[in-house]
């Protein structure tokens, strides 16, 4: 990602700190954030957080930048890595819940590079893997009592990994040659009431079949993959069956990208260019009441100005409704993201995905 902002200083303000768990992320100081995010990775309120990142950003490059670390809630740490210059570089460590290190490994501009260690739960290595340019090369595989399985590449291996987003562990197995997948590897379920399996094929570590998840040993990384820059909704009152147009309304209407969306852009460039703002990032938040006010608006921004603005203009609307499960209002809390540059105020585009309770705006970081 090219820069698109140059700014040297950046001022890090809250407005009210929220004294109820509808918050997305909290000032710790010393230019140091704490995001919560569900099982999904997604940005959520910490009323329905499995984890929580502390981190600081990069203003220049909209990302995460130095020590990043990632802890569950009402645990210990879970994940640890480092950002520069938009990418993951440098020592990623992931660990079990009950402490113990899952693997060791180095990052190079977002791919994953040189030797991996990775361990049993018991604290026993599992296997070591040789990375070039994120393509993994399995050199040694070991039982849980510290038995070789192979130690020249080759055999037979089985493990476990996450294939998608979904929160899931499967088991994988088949044959290591050289290093590599080959020939045919199957995917299942981790236990009896589990019980989907699918095969797939390999030949010298190229998967030969369509399909639409990962199916490679490293598999799909939870901690990896967390984004800031999406449009979040999250009530006070939780049903799996509720679908985030169900929780709020803007003048009438649950499609707020057509409603507030387009209105809330337009008004935030008109305030940009009457008070002649350069570029900037501004990180949302707010609570709209039981009784549809709007209170307790947090910003985190590289302009001090603009979160004065942009929060006296959000504590000013009067046009949005929560939802009332069995005719009884409740709370809902927002995340935004905003980004403003060369003239244009940029949102992420809306889309629903995942979990019901956490809808994506899929943010757009230059424009062309």
């Amino acid at each position: 990602m090219k820069r698109i902002m140059s700014i040297i200083s950046f001022t890090l303000m809250t407005i009210m700190s929220f004294g109820q768990d509808l918050v997305f992320f909290e000032n710790l100081g010393n230019d140091s954030l704490r995001f919560y995010y569900d099982e999904y990775g997604g940005i959520c309120a910490k009323k329905y957080a499995k984890y929580f990142r502390i981190a600081s950003i990069d203003t220049s490059i909209l990302c995460f930048v130095g020590k990043t670390t990632d802890f569950q809630i009402g645990g210990g740490k879970v994940y640890q890595c480092y950002y520069s210059y938009g990418h993951l570089n440098g020592e990623a460590l992931s660990y079990y819940p009950n402490g113990v290190l899952k693997y060791r490994g180095f990052y190079k501009n977002d791919m994953r590079d040189s030797l991996w260690h990775f361990f049993y739960q018991s604290g026993g290595i599992e296997k070591v893997l040789f990375f070039k340019l994120d393509e993994p090369c399995m050199k040694e595989y070991y039982k849980e009592d510290g038995t070789p399985q192979f130690l020249n590449g080759t055999g037979k291996y089985k493990g476990n990994t996450q294939i998608n987003i979904q929160p899931i562990e499967y088991k994988i197995s088949g044959n290591v040659l050289n290093g590599r997948q080959n020939g045919k590897w199957r995917i299942s379920g981790r236990n009896k009431s589990d019980p989907m399996y699918w095969n797939v094929k390999f030949e010298n570590g190229e998967l030969l079949d369509d399909v639409n998840f990962n199916t490679s040993i490293m598999g799909y990384v939870l901690h990896e993959n967390v984004d800031l820059f999406k449009f979040v909704a999250n009530s006070e009152f939780w049903d799996n069956s509720l679908l985030f147009s169900q929780m709020i309304k803007y003048k009438g209407t649950n499609n707020l990208t057509k409603s507030f969306i387009p209105e809330f852009m337009n008004n935030v460039r008109s305030m940009c260019l009457e008070n002649d703002f350069r570029d900037f990032l501004c990180l949302m938040q707010f609570i709209i009441t039981k009784d549809n006010n709007i209170e307790n608006v947090v910003c985190y921004s590289t302009d001090c100005k603009v979160i004065h603005i942009i929060s006296n203009y959000m504590t000013g609307i009067k046009d949005f409704e929560t939802i009332k499960p069995n005719d009884n209002p409740v709370g809902c809390g927002i995340y935004i993201p905003i980004l403003y540059q060369n003239g244009k105020v940029i949102v992420p585009d809306f889309e629903f995905e995942g979990s019901p309770f956490v809808n994506i705006m899929k943010f757009v970081p230059e424009i062309k």
